[in-house]
């Protein structure tokens, strides 16, 4: 039985759930660079492939449908669903993962954001940079630490009026925050910093050490230059099909935001996310660097984000979280579907999906669990790899926890749908009683 032939069924089997066990699902037939140009603006820890959400979205929503991701990371749900011609919604607490998810699903006009660009060079004049922390000073040339301090202060991101200072950019100042988070560290010549191990912000001491052992030298760059660079290649695709939205605040806070915003759905017909897991990611420890240009301190971001949650606490937070839903879903057709990995936990594997279905979703009035679809993640697309051989076990297994109120209508071979069912794919249906 092929994937897209199994998936249906299973889909509308809303009384049983299993899994599909041992099989490559269709959305991994697709190649990053099939994605649009907006989704590499910036790397982002425990992101999953825009491949993913648009396979739901399309056999799930039609065009001019809401698709909203409660936690939505660097926004590839978002996007995806506002390149899809879907309405996408964004929400996080993490201030960087706002600025991304603005920057995305409300993009201003390519020309817009090259003249600010322009504007911002001609009134660059050097600030003072002493002040600038000596973990930020080795990393870069005075020339282009002074031009990112320049931009920083013109943002009015040095302000201590937090989160007012993200929420009052403009357009274009937020989509070129977004630009400057995604080119300041990395290893190639687009980058801003000293050539570091990988996109991703090492400890403090670790790249130290680092730039000491490789006698690196921060590179002399142009950081108005690379701006112009990263936007043409950025915009290479054009903007989405549709405009979205993007908030910041905590998911539990959705029904309330929603409904006070203008000209925003306050329900959803899909929720695509992947909610936070246990103590698997720290968000702030691990962008230290950008959360400098934002002036955060990553010790803050993590303590808001407040993921060292044991289980029975995490579940807790997921009864909560579905209580939202129950509020945010649309009450006839609205589909839920939660990407949860598999978490190691005192040498012992907890089924994260299956415990939400069991403990969470099952006994609630309003949603069905309909289904649990397993994706294994291959090894070279761990974000954890790059600690080494000893590390990257902290998700080998995503399951998508789906769960829905009322009918389900299940497209089948819908227009726009990009990938493709592969052969020889088996499905196992397990059983499920609440």
């Amino acid at each position: 039985m092929s994937l897209i032939v199994g998936f249906i069924r299973a889909l509308l089997e809303v009384e049983a759930m299993g899994d599909l066990d041992d099989i490559r699902p269709a959305w991994r037939s697709l190649k990053r660079k099939w994605e649009h140009s907006f989704h590499p603006m910036c790397s982002y820890m425990g992101m999953f492939p825009p491949s993913l959400p648009h396979y739901f979205i399309h056999k799930l929503t039609t065009e001019g449908d809401v698709v909203l991701d409660p936690f939505a990371g660097r926004g590839t749900t978002p996007l995806q669903a506002c390149v899809d011609g879907r309405i996408g919604i964004g929400n996080d607490l993490n201030p960087m993962a706002y600025v991304l998810n603005r920057a995305k699903v409300t993009p201003p006009p390519a020309a817009t954001v090259r003249e600010r660009i322009e504007e911002l060079r001609l009134q660059y004049t050097p600030p003072t940079i002493d002040h600038v922390p000596q973990r930020i000073q080795m990393l870069y040339h005075e020339n282009t630490l002074s031009q990112l301090v320049y931009l920083k202060q013109n943002f009015g991101l040095d302000d201590a009026d937090f989160p007012e200072t993200i929420l009052s950019l403009s357009p274009a100042d937020t989509f070129i925050t977004g630009l400057i988070l995604g080119i300041m560290h990395g290893q190639s010549g687009q980058y801003l910093s000293v050539s570091m191990p990988n996109t991703f912000s090492m400890s403090e001491g670790y790249v130290a050490e680092y730039i000491e052992k490789e006698g690196l030298e921060p590179p002399d760059r142009d950081v108005f230059q690379k701006l112009l660079d990263r936007l043409r290649t950025i915009y290479s695709d054009g903007p989405p099909a549709r405009r979205g939205h993007a908030f910041f605040g905590d998911a539990r806070d959705l029904p309330s935001a929603l409904a006070d915003a203008e000209e925003t759905p306050d329900r959803a017909d899909l929720v695509f996310t992947s909610p936070p897991y246990l103590k698997v990611l720290k968000y702030g420890l691990y962008n230290w660097i950008r959360l400098w240009f934002l002036n955060q301190e990553p010790d803050t971001v993590d303590q808001r984000l407040d993921d060292e949650l044991d289980l029975e606490a995490y579940l807790e937070f997921m009864t909560d979280t579905f209580e939202v839903m129950d509020e945010v879903v649309d009450p006839d057709t609205g589909v839920a579907a939660f990407v949860i990995g598999d978490v190691d936990q005192n040498g012992e594997t907890i089924n994260l999906a299956r415990e939400v279905a069991e403990e969470v979703v099952a006994p609630m009035a309003n949603f069905e669990v309909g289904r649990i679809v397993e994706d294994r993640v291959p090894d070279n697309e761990k974000v954890s790899r790059i600690w080494g051989d000893t590390k990257g076990e902290a998700t080998e297994i995503d399951r998508i926890l789906i769960a829905h109120r009322g009918e389900i209508t299940v497209r089948d071979n819908p227009a726009g749908l990009k990938t493709k069912s592969l052969p020889g794919q088996q499905e196992t249906l397990g059983s499920f009683s609440s």
